[in-house]
């Protein structure tokens, strides 16, 4: 599924994703991966196992051409505290299907039956109550399309902005949310619901 072989990808280690998505994904793979980690560990430990996430992102294949895949996570090792230490993980190639879209999260919950499948709408979380930081209307675009997959030089062509001014505001945005990464910003708007 990937252009590296197994000693090639252990060079890039710890970032192995880097390497193997475009940076936009990366950093919606990172948050997606931070909020499923957020969901089951706030669960009681019999229900840990009922969830299944899927993230839908794309990936470079063989070729180095960009296709859409799910990565699944279907069993999930927690140690006694209910943390999660690993996972099984599943990439399935969806370049066969007709995908435009954004990468997204679905959850599913196997034990209910009434409603078992969810996509991962951040305001449904239980959260704890914090002062949002005032994100200014240019700022809001900028993430709008972070979300979407835009990388900074996509960004700044499409709004007519220099590069700078893109990277200015990204680092604007980590400083008020308190963020180092991208994920990290990313993980922290889906979560408050800033767009």
């Amino acid at each position: 599924l990937t252009p590296y072989k197994k000693n090639e990808w252990k060079q890039h280690y710890p970032d192995a994703l880097s390497p193997i998505m475009p940076e936009e994904d990366v950093s919606y793979f990172r948050g997606a991966v931070t909020a499923m980690l957020d969901i089951v560990e706030r669960l009681p430990l019999h229900k840990k196992n009922k969830y299944r996430f899927n993230i839908y992102c794309r990936m470079y294949n063989k070729k180095n051409a960009l296709r859409w895949v799910m990565v699944q996570f279907p069993r999930i090792i927690y140690n006694e505290k209910g943390q999660g230490l690993s996972s099984l993980v599943v990439v399935t190639d969806l370049s066969h299907f007709e995908i435009v879209n954004k990468p997204l999260m679905t959850v599913i919950d196997t034990s209910n039956v009434q409603h078992p499948f969810y996509k991962a709408v951040v305001e449904q979380k239980k959260l704890n109550k914090i002062t949002c930081p005032l994100i200014t209307k240019r700022e809001r675009e900028i993430l709008s399309y972070i979300i979407k997959g835009y990388n900074s030089r996509q960004i700044a062509a499409t709004l007519f902005i220099a590069y700078d001014t893109v990277e200015n505001h990204k680092k604007n945005m980590r400083q008020k949310t308190n963020t180092k990464t991208a994920g990290e910003l990313v993980h922290f708007v889906m979560t408050n619901n800033l767009l």
